[in-house]
């Protein structure tokens, strides 16, 4: 009778076409080796079809994969997306919103994504009065005279004040004409609470969500919320965990922007990214200009950053970690904790490094990717 233990398994393994020591090893278990069918085989264009329900093999997902993106942003909107731009109070959400809608209006960027060319927006605005809107779009397009950049591209309409999406039927279908009959690339909806009467903590607004799905028509479109209102010790900027409502909600959405004010000196807001399909920079810093337009401040805070660590090193290599947290809460006008983000980050990038004296206290000194005077 022969030992069971002592059998070697066969196994079929597809193989890549080419001889590897890994594949030597597999034969030599007994595995049996299936060449690969080629590349350029053709691919079967026809999914199988049942009962009405089209199921894709792997042939009609490399298909789908090579199919170019229909990007409104190159690398940053696609076609189709559910967006959401979040902040607290008097952040700047809505004048967000308003910026990226009026330069897809006008083919231009916004905070250096690029637009694939001038599309139709239509922005239903469900916030502030009419007027206000007004005065603030020909603020952030610098000027009446600057309108013809616009035309035949933005829209904007401010009919209904609340609409409960889930409820209101009569009302929903005449914003869902109104969408039908405009043909808008982009829809921006602000505010997101006065869209639901739901509760905001309950599995009610992923139905919402998916109104706003259904009503946008498989239409890119952008739904501008709340944030919930940050704790007294909270130091770092929100991001998307901290958009008011239940999970389902931020589950629903491809992509999060979430604004928040900065404290202290350097760039006076950040903008926090969380995305289903592209790869987006984490945190953007950012101002604001006298037009109410957004624009990054990274150079701008790189600069400062840099200049305040070279100055707690002028005189010396090492400085007390003490002095150090106070010399940046002084430099930026932060809190302890804040302070601590900024030297963390130095700790990182190789600005400095961390290290315990013989009397048992901690200090600093400047590391090798320093990038100021010392070490160069």
């Amino acid at each position: 009778m022969e030992n069971n233990k002592t059998q070697k398994p066969k196994n079929q393994i597809l193989s890549t076409g080419q001889a590897t020591s890994f594949e030597d090893e597999l034969i030599a278990m007994g595995a049996e080796i299936i060449p690969m069918p080629s590349s350029s085989a053709p691919i079967p264009e026809e999914p199988i079809e049942f009962e009405g329900v089209k199921v894709n093999g792997m042939a009609q997902s490399v298909l789908s994969a090579e199919k170019p993106i229909e990007w409104l942003f190159t690398d940053f909107i696609e076609t189709g997306e559910q967006i959401i731009i979040a902040g607290a109070p008097k952040t700047g959400k809505s004048l967000l919103a308003a910026q990226l809608g009026l330069a897809l209006a006008s083919g231009g960027e916004f905070l250096g994504w690029k637009a694939v060319g001038r599309r139709k927006v239509l922005y239903v605005n469900m916030e502030i009065k009419e007027e206000a809107f007004a005065r603030r779009v020909i603020k952030q397009i610098k000027g009446k005279e600057n309108r013809y950049l616009f035309d035949g591209a933005w829209f904007d309409v401010h009919h209904w004040r609340t609409l409960d999406l889930l409820k209101e039927k009569e009302e929903r279908a005449k914003l869902e004409s109104v969408i039908k009959f405009m043909q808008p690339d982009l829809i921006i909806f602000d505010i997101l609470a006065r869209l639901h009467n739901g509760d905001e903590q309950s599995s009610d607004m992923k139905a919402v969500m998916q109104a706003l799905r259904q009503v946008s028509q498989n239409r890119t479109h952008i739904i501008v919320h709340h944030t919930r209102k940050p704790s007294a010790d909270s130091t770092g900027p929100q991001t998307a965990m901290d958009i008011r409502g239940s999970s389902a909600l931020f589950g629903e959405v491809d992509t999060a922007l979430v604004i928040s004010k900065r404290a202290g000196q350097g760039a006076r807001f950040v903008l926090t990214t969380s995305a289903r399909s592209v790869e987006l920079p984490d945190e953007i810093l950012l101002n604001r200009d006298e037009n109410l337009l957004f624009y990054l401040a990274d150079n701008d805070e790189s600069d400062k950053v840099q200049k305040v660590f070279e100055s707690a090193f002028k005189d010396s290599k090492n400085i007390l970690a003490t002095d150090l947290k106070k010399h940046i809460q002084n430099a930026f006008l932060v809190k302890e904790r804040r302070a601590a983000d900024y030297i963390s980050k130095a700790v990182n990038d190789g600005w400095i490094s961390r290290h315990q004296r013989s009397d048992r206290q901690y200090e600093y000194t400047e590391g090798i990717a320093a990038p100021w005077g010392l070490n160069q």
